[in-house]
């Protein structure tokens, strides 16, 4: 009998997390998941919050993983915007399971796990804002409310994963491109 690993345990919580909703998965649920008694998921997380911690935290270093080496691609410019655009869309194409479950139940959320999120969430943005301020300097990107409109658009590319659906009439990459295209559309300003 194999012994569930911390990343299936993680995989399950968030799995169940978007099926049943956080607040209605239980540590039983959770450890019935993958197959292991509920006390036994107690050694390897030690509360419900702080598995949830882990769940949110994970979902922030795959995403961050993927999307921080094209910031560091280079010197800015709108091709690496737009590169880093369509890492997001990606991102959220694949249907990021923690984006909506924090979405559903943020307000519902024990401060602790809900005040990780909006820290990691700001970290993460911070890169677009700062790559789109260096645009605006350069006149590559309209001067007004450009933070404003980054994080409209970095919330409607969060929001794919609500529509979007393998098979469809669209692939993924051209979802990606439509996406960065219009993002940069509205930074460009008239």
């Amino acid at each position: 009998m194999t012994h569930p690993t911390r990343e299936s345990i993680l995989d399950a919580a968030r799995d169940l997390f978007y099926e049943k909703g956080m607040s209605a998965s239980s540590m039983r649920d959770i450890a019935g998941r993958v197959g292991m008694a509920q006390s036994s998921l107690y050694n390897h997380f030690a509360t419900k919050e702080a598995l949830s911690l882990a769940v949110m935290e994970r979902s922030f270093e795959l995403v961050d993983a993927a999307v921080r080496p094209v910031f560091e691609s280079g010197p800015p410019s709108v091709d690496l915007f737009r590169a880093a655009l369509r890492l997001h869309a990606l991102q959220h194409v694949h249907g990021i399971r923690e984006t909506t479950v924090f979405e559903l139940e943020r307000e519902h959320m024990p401060p602790l796990i809900r005040d990780r999120v909006v820290e990691l969430r700001g970290v993460y943005e911070r890169r677009y804002y700062k790559l789109a301020e260096a645009l605006v300097q350069e006149g590559c990107f309209t001067e007004k409310e450009t933070q404003t409109r980054v994080r409209m658009l970095l919330s409607a590319g969060r929001d794919i994963s609500r529509w979007f659906r393998t098979g469809g009439r669209l692939t993924e990459e051209e979802v990606a491109d439509i996406y960065a295209d219009l993002s940069l559309s509205a930074l460009r300003g008239r």
